[in-house]
Order: structure tokens, then sequence, then C-alpha cells
């Protein structure tokens, strides 16, 4: 009996220790979450998945975070690719919706958003994500955005292993993945290569024809850096998939591919200054076959159209962040060089002339932003930020942005952001350039918009609750 109790009780130990232990590992894991240091309060509504949430919601690709973002809802564009809306009000993608990995802004000028391009991304080497609402159009470099999706890729030093992955589904779809990271002294990289077939129900239209988004993608993710000094990475992507309903009616078949290339390069200078150098390729290609015939932008049909375009994008950025007693000051200047091209447009076999806007659109930014403690409770924030537009055809025009921002944490358990920020979003290329369904518009100006956010949140231990409210104006 008295054997029996030792047993017990040190078994019952065993397990307590065992139960600590656990909560211990949490905690670290939770402390240690790289987004600790990337997330910024002030800038928006933030909400964070980290590497470990990722895995529970089985997270394969941005289109699966997408979804999940408040107040906005994921919906499948009528030639396939996803497109973010304010549900159920619109078919047609954000392009104030921005995306960056790590410090990169995708770019996509054709689409007006890198969402079309990247919602089947693979989230392999992703880190952690950061999803801004109400975000700070000047904190986050390039140009005005209501929204920011921010990616962060895995630090080598913490994986420091090659990890090979695959899996099939249901549907007949399937993804083979492989990381490697390595890190050697002050210098680390990462690499990732994800090939991924996805098979989607199919859908019958009026017509009784079958619908289908099934698509084939390849991705390749590269990022070499050095401590404290550089870090140079790219990425290029190759995806195609059905067109789905296409254009018109009646449609017959046809698919979209869209390629995708891009180098990055930020050099950390002395005194918390940074400099960011950005080249982006990008081309789509549509086929689009319709019984009944698209109708084009000069009123004629087309059974078959095939239409072949892209854009060059080049950035620099310079920005330096300065701390005053309790002010924390971030100044900038940037400027961005863009290029559409036309490669191809032809009607039923035949080349076809179009009408197109201004083909070359350059911004130039300057920022400055001052971010003051109170006290450790209370935080303001003041921004202003100045964009020069240039078409070279229309008359170029600045543009103003203002950001007001307030943070307080009322008591451990409850927290206040608001925000107030008047904007703007410049005109895509498909609006002013070229569609070969409508005909461009060059004199179109920007849209103007004024966003009022806040949010109470209440949080204590693993229990969060949160109450907002606002008003957005266009």
């Amino acid at each position: 009996m008295k054997l029996s109790f030792i047993l017990l009780f040190f078994s019952t130990l065993l397990f307590a220790q065992e139960e600590n232990l656990d909560d211990l590992l949490s905690q670290y894991r939770e402390a240690s979450e790289l987004s600790h240091e990337t997330k910024q309060e002030k800038s928006g509504h933030v909400t964070i998945f980290s590497r470990s949430d990722l895995d529970k919601m089985q997270a394969y690709t941005l289109n699966d975070i997408i979804k999940t973002i408040k107040m906005f809802t994921l919906k499948n564009s009528a030639f396939g690719p996803t497109a973010i809306v304010k549900s159920p009000y619109s078919e047609q993608s954000m392009s104030s919706v921005k995306i960056y990995i790590n410090s990169y802004e995708v770019t996509s000028i054709t689409a007006g958003t890198g969402i079309a391009q990247f919602g089947q991304m693979g989230l392999n080497h992703i880190d952690h994500i950061e999803i801004y609402q109400a975000s700070n159009a000047i904190a986050f470099h390039g140009e005005s955005g209501n929204m920011v999706i921010k990616l962060y890729t895995k630090d080598p030093a913490r994986e420091n292993a090659t990890v090979l992955q695959g899996s099939v589904d249901s549907t007949g779809g399937g993804r083979g993945q492989v990381i490697d990271a390595q890190n050697f002294g002050d210098y680390s990289y990462l690499a990732n290569v994800d090939v991924s077939g996805n098979r989607f129900d199919k859908e019958r239209g009026r017509n009784n024809k079958e619908f289908s988004r099934d698509s084939n993608r390849g991705q390749l993710y590269v990022n070499f850096a050095k401590k404290d000094d550089y870090v140079i990475e790219g990425g290029a992507s190759k995806e195609k998939s059905d067109i789905f309903s296409g254009f018109g009616q009646s449609v017959e078949g046809g698919d979209i591919t869209s390629t995708y290339s891009y180098l990055h390069f930020t050099k950390y200078l002395p005194s918390q200054t940074e400099l960011i150098i950005s080249g982006t390729y990008e081309i789509i290609d549509v086929l689009n076959s319709d019984s009944s015939g698209v109708r084009l932008f000069d009123s004629s049909l087309s059974n078959n159209l095939d239409v072949t375009s892209g854009s060059y994008t080049y950035d620099i950025l310079l920005q330096k962040r300065y701390s005053y007693n309790d002010h924390n000051f971030l100044f900038g200047t940037e400027a961005k060089f863009k290029t559409f091209f036309l490669d191809n447009l032809q009607s039923n076999g035949m080349e076809k002339s179009y009408p197109a806007g201004p083909k070359e659109l350059d911004i130039y930014m300057l920022f400055g932003e001052d971010s003051y403690d109170i006290n450790e409770e209370h935080q303001i924030t003041l921004g202003a930020k100045a964009n020069y537009y240039d078409n070279h055809e229309t008359k170029a025009n600045t543009e103003y942005l203002l950001r007001l921002a307030y943070l307080a944490k009322i008591s451990e358990e409850f927290s206040l952001k608001s925000f107030i920020q008047k904007g703007h979003v410049y005109p895509i290329f498909a609006q002013t350039t070229f569609s070969p369904i409508i005909i461009p518009n060059p004199d179109l100006r920007v849209s103007k918009n004024r966003v009022i956010k806040a949010e109470l949140e209440y949080n204590k231990e693993k229990l969060t609750l949160t109450l907002g409210g606002g008003d957005i104006q266009i």
C-alpha cells in the first residue's frame, strides 16, 4: 500500500511537471514570435496569423487567410482568379488592398492589386502574416491603400534545415514544396520552391456549358542576407487557370496565364537609414472563346479573343527613423516608375488596333510621421504624405494624404485604437490606358476617400473580444 502511494504520488508529480513544461514551452513560443518585432500597433487595426495559427487553420495559400478578414469576403471573379470585396456589393477586386512580402510591395498595374496573381501563393516559407485595416499609408511605403497584408518570410537562423513536403486531395489536386534555410555566421539564405495543381467543382452556365477554374501554379522565392547590412530577395511565379465564365455569356473555353518576377534589395545604412530598390516584371495572357461573341471596346463581337499585356515597375526608397525625447520620427522619399505594354490583341485570328491612353506613370513621394508618447499608456501619431503623379500625356497633379492615430491602454485588459485618414486611390491602367471591353479614360482622376475607425479591445489570457466601428467616405 505504501509502495502504491509513492508510485501514485510520483506519477502525479511527473504529470504536473509535464503540464508546467508544456505551458512554459507555449509561453516561450508566444514570446519569441517574430510578429513581436514586426507588428505596428499604430498603423491600423491589426490581425496577426502566426506560423502556429497557419498550421492549425491548415492555411496553405494566401486565399485561405484573406477569406477570414473582418468585414470583407473573398469572391471568385468571372475570369477565375479571386478578388477581395466588401460583401456582397461588388465583383471587382479592391485596388486599395496592398500586399507586401517583407518590405517588397507586390505591384500589379494590369490587375490593380496582387491578389489575382498571389491568391494561390503557397505559405510554406512564410513565418507570419499581419493584416492592417485602416492601414497606415505613410509608414507602409508605396502607393496609398486602406488595407495592407504583410507576409514575413521565415528566419533562416531559426529554421536551419531542408524540408520536403507533398500532399494530394480528394479532388485530384496536389502540392509539392521544398524549403531550404541555412545560417552561417553573419550570412543566411532561404529558398523555397512550390508547385501546385488546384482542382475545383465544376459549374454550369445558362448555355449548359461547363465552367472550370482549375489552375496550376509554380513559384520560387530566394533570400540572401548579411546581418545588419543588406538583404537581397527575389521571386518568380507562373500560374495558368481556366477562364471560368470569361468576358461573355456563352464561354466555350480559354485560360489566363500570368507570369510574375521581381528582385528586391535592402541596404541598412548608419543612423537607422534604409535604402530599398526593387524591379518588377509581369505579363498576363488571356484566351477567351465565346460562341455568342464578346463585345469589345469598339462594339464589335469576338468569338476568339487573345490579349497579351504586361508591365515593368522600378521603385527606389530612402527612409530614416529618428528618436528624440518622447518623439519617434519617420521621414523619407520614394520614386516609382511604371510602364505598361500590350504585346498582342487579336480578335477572331486578326490583329486589332486599339485606343490607348498613357502607357507610363511616374510617382514621386515625400512623407513624414511623428509618433509622440504622451505617457506609457497613451500615444498620438501625426503623418502627412505628398504624391506627385505624371503620366507624360495628361496634366500632372499632386495629391496629399493626412493621418491621425490615437492609441490608449485603458487598463490591463482594455485598449483603444482610433484612426482618421484622408487619402486617395489612383486609377489603374485598365481604367486609363487599355481594356479589351471598354474605352479607357486617360483623364480619369484619383478617387479620394476618408476613413474614420475606432476599436475597443478586451484581452485577458487567451480570450480576446473586439468592438469596433467606423465610417468610410469615397
